[in-house]
């Protein structure tokens, strides 16, 4: 499935070459979204991706990963795992959106010129944010290595959160580790 993903993120990078409207009808506008009730929207934002370095530095930390990732819970699973995720991200995308132009009237907010050469939220970068957490999560024992730095999250215990230790959540700049740390109540 990661291997569907790369080549179907490379296809539709060289489509958008040809046919830059491309990523503006298969990008998460949540005025059409929303309103012109445009759902594919939702699955297709995470392929597109307008600009190549976009698509390299995330195929560098996304790949590896995710093929280690794939071969850990199997295809099937990932794949749902995937869709979930990505599918996730852009429907609270879509309701930040929507409650920001509720709110602030701005309809800018919702819709996007056809001349846009990025859309936030679209390309593989909010799956590999929600992927490296889940890793991390995953993997509480032994950080997550992407590129040259350590991720991990660190349990405390039961506690309440005043008895919380700062010193156990650090971030060592030394050695590249980031720890997250995460207490939960009893």
């Amino acid at each position: 499935f990661v291997l569907f993903i790369s080549i179907t993120t490379c296809v539709f990078y060289l489509l958008n070459l040809l046919l830059p409207s491309i990523s503006f009808y298969l990008s998460n506008v949540p005025f059409y979204l929303v309103f012109q009730f445009q759902l594919w929207r939702l699955f297709t934002t995470t392929l597109i991706s307008t600009k190549i370095l976009h698509i390299i530095f995330a195929f560098l930390i996304w790949i590896r990963e995710s093929s280690n990732l794939e071969k850990t819970m199997g295809t099937l699973k990932y794949m749902f795992t995937f869709i979930i995720n990505s599918t996730l991200i852009q429907v609270i995308y879509t309701m930040i959106m929507l409650i920001i132009y509720l709110i602030s009237g701005k309809q800018e907010l919702m819709t996007m010129n056809m001349n846009m050469e990025q859309v936030e939220n679209s390309g593989l970068w909010p799956v590999i944010i929600a992927e490296i957490t889940v890793l991390c999560f995953a993997n509480s024992n032994n950080p997550v290595r992407i590129l040259a730095r350590e991720f991990s999250v660190s349990t405390i215990g039961a506690v309440s959160t005043s008895q919380v230790n700062e010193e156990v959540c650090d971030i060592d700049a030394d050695n590249g580790k980031v720890s997250l740390c995460v207490p939960y109540l009893s």
